[in-house]
């Protein structure tokens, strides 16, 4: 048979024709979802007035049949499971071994009219939390709070559990799937973990590296100083970015840039690297370099820009023509510099989208309030997706020029005067 109850404390009697009852809330009163496997019904109503007058508002259901218990499991949101000892259809160790089989991480609580200390043990040991008699029910309201509490405080760790599980697995996909090398090394500078690119730059297997200390790949690392740095480092009294040289297997060495942290791995603090190979960015920095100094021997300016508008580089011609010096121009933006004239009509940002190139004659002034005749020529720049990236501008000085123009055409006037009429 399969039974309702509601405590008639709470709402009055069982309301006739229901499968699920539930008590009115009461304020103060804690909601309670109770599963009672009972073949007394009077039993029942009395389980119901204890915890009702332990401050429980409950919503119950009563089964007494293997069948109609694995039925109402199956429905989810209850909150503890009451249990006689001894029934006729089934006992209370095989509604134990049922509720326990069915994974659901209920407080399952033993009822019995009678009952040894031996048999409450063996219940305990089984997995029911707690084992009281029918007749002394006191410590019902401790109990259903005690293993309510305990069941939040599992829900709760499990849930950390997870996202912790979560966590680590997107950083493991994130280790081993970084384009730049990963490594993890303990307080005594040995290497726990590397991914695939760190094996691979360095010539390593992964179980080579595992057998290395960051000094005998980092050619700036110091077995003396590892200690001080890695606690300079988690106090945040350390640089997290710097340059140094790796050593590979075969001996020969490159260039990286180190970003380190220090993380909580496995309860432990460890030295987390993210390295990145450097060497054709240094080759390329040395290329601009030379590039640039070949530039600063040209006369004329030459200055880069942003799209934005900002300046990116800055030529010792740009510093003699304009007067700003390159640590005053870089970084601010060209109407700031009075580099080039307004644009009020956007002819200027016309011709440049559409012919990818721009001239234009001005006079001006620069920093030092000396009028200059100045012509410029602007070119775009763009990336192999078609993406405009900067705009360089060579600006020339032609003041000497356009007066030596002007005053040849001047003798020219006077000695043609009808030419000029």
């Amino acid at each position: 048979m399969n039974s309702t109850l509601q405590t008639p404390l709470a709402v009055g009697l069982p309301v006739a024709g229901t499968n699920l009852q539930s008590a009115k809330p009461t304020e103060n009163f804690t909601p309670l979802r109770a599963l009672l496997v009972e073949d007394s019904r009077g039993d029942a109503e009395q389980l119901l007035r204890a915890l009702r007058q332990a401050g429980f508002t409950v919503t119950s259901e009563r089964v007494e049949t293997v069948p109609t218990l694995k039925k109402a499991l199956r429905r989810t949101g209850w909150d503890i499971v009451f249990s006689d000892f001894q029934m006729p259809e089934c006992t209370g160790m095989e509604t134990l071994a049922i509720v326990h089989s069915s994974k659901l991480d209920l407080p399952f609580i033993m009822i019995s009219s009678v009952g040894s200390e031996a048999t409450a043990v063996d219940a305990m040991r089984a997995g029911a939390k707690d084992f009281l008699l029918k007749d002394r029910l006191e410590r019902l309201g401790p109990a259903v709070r005690r293993e309510l509490a305990e069941a939040a405080a599992r829900r709760e760790h499990r849930k950390t559990a997870a996202a912790l599980q979560e966590s680590e697995s997107n950083f493991r996909l994130l280790f081993e799937q970084a384009g730049d090398g990963f490594e993890v090394f303990n307080e005594q500078g040995r290497l726990v973990d590397v991914n695939a690119v760190a094996c691979r730059d360095l010539g390593y297997r992964r179980e080579e590296l595992l057998d290395l200390h960051q000094w005998d790949i980092d050619l700036q690392s110091r077995r003396e100083h590892y200690a001080e740095t890695f606690a300079a480092l988690a106090e945040g009294r350390a640089s997290n970015t710097v340059e140094s040289v790796y050593r590979r297997k075969d001996g020969t060495v490159f260039s990286v840039e180190i970003s380190t942290s220090v993380i909580q791995l496995d309860r432990c603090k460890r030295q987390l690297l993210l390295v990145r190979d450097i060497t054709e960015r240094k080759r390329a920095d040395a290329r601009i370099r030379e590039q640039a100094s070949l530039l600063d021997k040209v006369n004329d300016a030459i200055y880069v820009h942003s799209p934005t508008g900002m300046v990116t580089y800055w030529s010792a011609g740009a510093e003699r023509l304009f007067g700003w010096t390159g640590a005053e121009a870089l970084g601010h933006a060209l109407s700031e510099l009075n580099v080039l004239g307004p644009d009020p009509d956007g002819k200027r940002h016309r011709d440049l989208n559409q012919n990818g190139c721009w001239t234009e004659e001005r006079t001006q002034q620069n920093k030092l309030g000396k009028e200059l005749a100045i012509f410029t020529r602007l070119t775009l720049v763009k990336d192999g997706s078609g993406q405009l990236t900067s705009i360089i501008a060579i600006a020339t000085d032609v003041t000497a020029s356009k007066l030596i123009k002007e005053q040849l055409l001047h003798v020219h006037v006077r000695g043609h005067p009808n030419q000029a009429s």
